[in-house]
C-alpha cells in the first residue's frame, strides 16, 4: 500500500511511503519498504463471505488526521479493521 500523507494505523502514526502488510496474530505488521521500518498496530480480524479481488485500504478523516480504518487483503476472505 502507499500512502502519500501522514496515517494513523490505530495509534500509530505511519509516514508516507510504500508499506507491505502481513498479518502476525492479532497485529498487522506494515513495512515501510523506502526506509525499511516497521510499526506493528493491533487489528480485529473480519472473514468476510466475498473474496476480495484485490487489497484496499478504506481511509477516512478524524480530528484532521487521516486514519486507516480497514484493510482487505486481496485474494482472501480477511479484512484488518483498526481500531480507533
Amino acid at each position: 500500500m502507499i500512502l502519500s500523507e501522514p496515517t494513523m494505523a490505530g495509534n500509530i502514526q505511519l509516514p508516507p511511503g510504500n508499506y507491505e502488510v502481513k498479518l502476525e496474530g492479532n497485529n498487522a505488521v506494515m513495512k515501510n519498504v523506502d526506509k525499511d521500518k516497521t510499526f506493528t498496530a493491533p487489528v480485529t480480524v473480519v472473514s468476510e463471505p466475498m473474496k476480495h479481488e484485490q487489497t484496499a485500504l478504506l481511509t477516512g478523516q478524524e480530528g484532521g488526521e487521516s486514519h486507516i480504518q480497514a484493510i482487505e487483503i486481496g485474494g482472501s476472505h480477511t479484512k484488518l479493521v483498526f481500531e480507533q
